[in-house]
């Protein structure tokens, strides 16, 4: 059987910011989390710098090219993400409403890929969420009222996309 404890360290690093200082390996969630990771690793179709299979020499920048499809919704298990950054790929479609879960983001950055439809609503349903870039996707529609409940939010970068005016 793989042995596969190296790839949720691995995986913290490429889509991590920070992540919750209490994180362990007792905790209830780290199968649900590894699960996740393992899932995103089988959506990436394309990893030049082999950053899901390197697991004994450096670690690549967080900026690694991946050529992905789309996000699994699995991905919303990830209990103690606090930033998902996987800006400057190739995913696409829209965003799972399973993201939802994530309760504990502070930074959403997907800038610089393919993802369309309009902005989700639910990203107004993120506490802590500080900054949240969408620039560079192919988001259609209007801002959604939603992200005016973001209490935290300081930054919000939307350029490079094909929104609209609302009409009040």
């Amino acid at each position: 059987m793989e042995d596969t404890r190296f790839i949720l360290p691995l995986m913290v690093v490429m889509l991590l910011h920070n992540l919750v200082p209490s994180f362990s390996m007792e905790s209830p969630n780290i199968t649900t989390d590894r699960l996740a990771l393992l899932a995103l690793k089988a959506y990436v179709t394309r990893d030049p710098q082999n950053v899901f299979g390197n697991q004994t020499g450096p670690l690549p920048p967080l900026s690694a090219n991946w050529i992905g499809e789309t996000i699994p919704p699995i991905l919303g298990n990830l209990s103690f993400l606090t930033s998902l950054n996987i800006r400057n790929n190739s995913f696409h479609a829209s965003l799972p409403i399973e993201l939802v879960n994530l309760r504990r983001l502070k930074l959403i950055d997907i800038g610089s890929n393919s993802f369309s439809g309009e902005i989700p609503s639910w990203f107004g349903s993120f506490p802590e969420l500080q900054s949240l870039f969408l620039y560079g996707n192919n988001f259609t529609g209007v801002i959604p009222s939603s992200l005016g409940d973001l209490s935290k939010l300081e930054k919000l970068v939307l350029y490079n996309n094909s929104l609209g005016r609302a009409d009040f």
